[in-house]
């Protein structure tokens, strides 16, 4: 017989992103058990300008952070926290994409695409990139 957690667990497969981020608001247990679904998959950050400037924005922060360009109480990272979970990202170019600055050029301490990429793939150790079926 299944247990709630088992069960949970079972319909937590088949929600989509959204659907996981509400279930993760739930409560403590239910956090626990959607964030490895919510964060299986980084495909999305491909579409939609919002989606690829917060992961910009994400993967930015977080390596800063992790260089010590941060001042202030330093939490977790993010990517340290929860980049293991991670099994599958876009594929090179379209992680280019998704990580290039729509602003001005780069400045001082920021650092390049190829950078942020790396810090992504060093947190992402068993993540594989998204291969089209053709």
């Amino acid at each position: 017989m299944l247990d709630l957690p088992e069960l949970l667990e079972k319909v937590f497969q088949h929600l989509d992103r959204h659907d996981l981020t509400q279930c993760a608001q739930v409560n403590k247990q239910w956090h626990a058990l959607t964030i490895p679904y919510i964060w299986r998959s980084l495909m999305c950050v491909c579409s939609g300008d919002e989606r690829k400037k917060a992961f910009r924005r994400m993967v930015l922060e977080d390596y800063l952070q992790e260089n010590g360009y941060q001042e202030g109480p330093q939490k977790p990272s993010v990517l340290s926290n929860y980049g293991h979970l991670i099994r599958l990202l876009p594929n090179h170019a379209n992680l280019e994409n998704a990580l290039q600055t729509q602003a001005c050029p780069q400045q001082g301490n920021e650092p390049t695409v190829q950078d942020l990429i790396l810090h992504l793939f060093k947190h992402s150790s068993k993540a594989q990139a998204f291969k089209p079926p053709y």
